[in-house]
């Protein structure tokens, strides 16, 4: 009986997946015990996050019947960490306008985990929600990436680019046309 060789490609999912957890397990310790001189809320599933302030950010959502983003200002809490405050804003553009725009993230969707690494890239997880429960079309899927991509990077001075995955996964594209298999840059050439 021959033995099976692990391949390359199994070895760097193990090694993802380990990272991965240990991100999870340093993330959660980090903001389980805030000092007594800061000001907490609850983040994610319990977490407390050290808040900082509040301000404006500017969310990006579709505009009525056009091919473009805009920019929606909201006032948010402002975690002092990163991948919190990054998870404060997927969780608003998630919930949608207030100003009568377009929404363009799928309420459905869930945001599984957030990190922000030294090279300033965010990565993403969202849940296959953003993927079933997404319209489709070329331009919508455009608008859907990007409202991401540049709410991220335009209000995180700490991301440059942001990846996306779907459940854990990388996925090629999010509803078959645009590729996400390597980190995007924010795109203004979409915003109006």
């Amino acid at each position: 009986m021959s033995r099976i060789r692990p391949t390359p490609l199994i070895w760097s999912l193990v090694l993802i997946a380990v990272t991965v957890g240990a991100l999870s397990i340093l993330l959660k310790a980090q903001h389980s015990r805030p000092s007594a001189n800061e000001t907490t809320q609850p983040i994610r599933g319990g977490i407390l996050a050290p808040m900082s302030h509040k301000g404006d950010v500017h969310l990006y959502f579709s505009m009525d019947h056009d091919n473009f983003l805009v920019a929606e200002p909201r006032p948010l809490a402002q975690p002092d960490d990163d991948a919190a405050k990054a998870l404060v804003i997927l969780r608003a553009l998630i919930d949608g306008s207030r100003k009568g725009f377009i929404r363009t993230v799928p309420a459905q969707t869930g945001v599984n985990a957030v990190y922000v690494t030294a090279d300033k890239t965010a990565y993403v997880d969202l849940s296959a929600e953003v993927t079933e429960q997404h319209p489709g079309g070329v331009q919508t899927e455009l608008l859907t990436v990007y409202s991401i991509v540049n709410s991220l990077v335009l209000n995180i001075e700490a991301v440059e680019q942001v990846k996306i995955l779907i459940d854990g996964r990388d996925t090629e594209t999010l509803a078959g046309h645009l590729n996400l298999r390597s980190p995007l840059k924010a795109d203004m050439l979409l915003v109006r």
